[in-house]
């Protein structure tokens, strides 16, 4: 199933139009540095961080004219990798970050040629865990909680199960 096939069985889950690339998450796009392009301003952001920074995530608010950028170290390995820290740049100044949640549908973060993991195998995870939350499968979910681990701990035992790289 392709990304536009994923959007007609679930309107909420696409790609952001204005920029073809990225998450959107109350009003704040979620792009892998892979396709960080896509912000606007982003090395007068980039030029505030410490000296060789590595980040996986790049966060962007437009409304408050902020960017964080978000170290998630199982980025290419985990089918929902973790964002865990990360330092949000605002009015010239540094913030540091604990997140600790997940991510879901990281495909949407990359463009379709990403080689770090298989994009078709993550469209695919998608599908096999949204009708759970469609259908109402799983009893006694938060699914508003789901971007916590053990919340979403709660949800894989149900996913079934495919053959597919992560």
């Amino acid at each position: 199933m392709t990304p536009d096939q994923l959007k007609a069985y679930h309107a909420r889950i696409a790609r952001n139009p204005s920029t073809g690339v990225g998450k959107k998450i109350r009003g704040n796009l979620y792009v892998h540095k892979s396709s960080e392009k896509v912000i606007p301003n982003l090395n007068s952001f980039k030029a505030k961080l410490p000296k060789g920074y590595d980040y996986d995530i790049v966060k962007y608010n437009e409304k408050d004219k902020n960017v964080s950028f978000i170290k998630s170290p199982n980025w290419n390995s985990a089918h929902e990798p973790l964002a865990t820290t990360g330092l949000k740049v605002s009015d010239g100044k540094i913030k540091k970050l604990n997140i600790n949640q997940i991510y879901h549908h990281k495909w949407l973060f990359v463009k379709d040629d990403y080689k770090g993991f298989n994009v078709d195998d993550s469209v695919k995870r998608s599908l096999a865990w949204l009708p759970l939350r469609k259908e109402d499968k799983i009893k006694n979910v938060k699914w508003s909680s789901i971007g916590r681990q053990k919340a979403w701990n709660t949800v894989v035992p149900h996913i079934p199960q495919q053959n597919m790289d992560r």
